[in-house]
């Protein structure tokens, strides 16, 4: 884009859409200087920590099965009184599941990861090594449980909240989304 028609848009108040931030992006989404966050899959805390620093009133939930990862999240954010910290995994149902450790902590899945991954990806992130139990619980069933009625932005690693690749996501179809 030209220097000039930069300088035109910004002007006009224009911005351009290519390489925008998508976190900055939420602020023109959520309409609460309070809003409640879900960080679902939050490894060791790197979107939370993004979120406070636009929302420092919000109301943070993470949520992290794998007791590695937990444990980082914890030593990150266990000061901050706005967040709490979930060791499980959203999914469509709950009780147990077993979760695919792979060679990157941040692919860890519920779900198998796919033989083609390597190959739009790259090697060494997708490869399981390991499964580990862990506890899942439902979206709709946690957010009852706690009394929360809504949710105003979702950070996902969590591959639809599925157990498995054919259940429906039904966890996300009772609550309002705001």
């Amino acid at each position: 884009m030209g220097k000039s028609l930069r300088g035109v848009l910004r002007h006009f108040g224009g911005r351009r859409k290519r390489g925008r931030d998508p976190y900055l992006a939420t602020r023109e989404l959520v309409d609460s200087a309070a809003p409640v966050i879900f960080d679902v899959g939050a490894n060791v805390g790197a979107t939370a920590q993004r979120y406070r620093a636009l929302y420092p009133r919000a109301a943070i939930h993470c949520f992290e099965p794998y007791a590695p990862s937990f444990a980082r999240l914890s030593a990150a954010l266990s000061t901050d009184s706005l967040v709490s910290l979930h060791r499980l995994a959203l999914s469509s149902v709950r009780g147990s599941a077993m979760l695919n450790v792979n060679l990157s902590a941040e692919t860890n899945s519920l779900l198998q990861s796919d033989a083609q991954a390597a190959r739009y990806w790259g090697e060494g992130l997708l490869e399981t090594q390991s499964e580990v139990e862990v506890a899942v619980q439902t979206l709709d069933g946690f957010c009852e449980e706690r009394s929360i009625a809504r949710i105003d932005e979702r950070s996902s690693g969590s591959q639809n909240d599925s157990a498995t690749p054919d259940a429906p996501a039904r966890a996300v179809r009772p609550m309002r989304w705001t």
